[in-house]
């Protein structure tokens, strides 16, 4: 039997903490970027440089929400969670951007960068 599960919904962790986020949250997973370069005359090769991971999220502000907390992370770990099972884990982390809080939505948007995620395999 086939299974029809898709991924739709994310988990994400900040150093152990479970934040409720908006829906669309995004992980770039980073690692080895490949641009490719065309010749004049023969095949296309390419470069490669490493490039960081980064997650952005808007995450729903409660009362135990640290806006200051949140604009002083660095090294820290992060989870992504996906409802299909898999999982990926940044270690190392910082928040990029100063947090915006976001009144008519009850939000804040956080963006991690970081080393490479690495897939946890089950």
């Amino acid at each position: 039997m086939a299974d029809n599960k898709l991924f739709g919904r994310a988990t994400i962790r900040v150093n152990g903490k479970t934040f409720r986020q908006e829906k669309g949250a995004t992980l770039d997973v980073g690692g080895t970027k490949r641009t490719t370069k065309m010749p004049v005359r023969g095949r296309p090769g390419y470069t490669e440089e490493e490039v960081p991971s980064k997650l952005e999220a808007s995450v729903f502000i409660d009362a135990l929400t640290s806006i200051s907390e949140i604009r002083s992370w660095k090294d820290v770990t992060v989870s992504f969670e996906c409802d299909t099972g898999q999982a990926f884990v940044v270690n190392g982390g910082w928040q990029t951007d100063t947090p915006v809080v976001e009144e008519s939505d009850g939000k804040v948007k956080i963006t991690i960068e970081g080393p490479a995620a690495e897939e946890l395999l089950g």
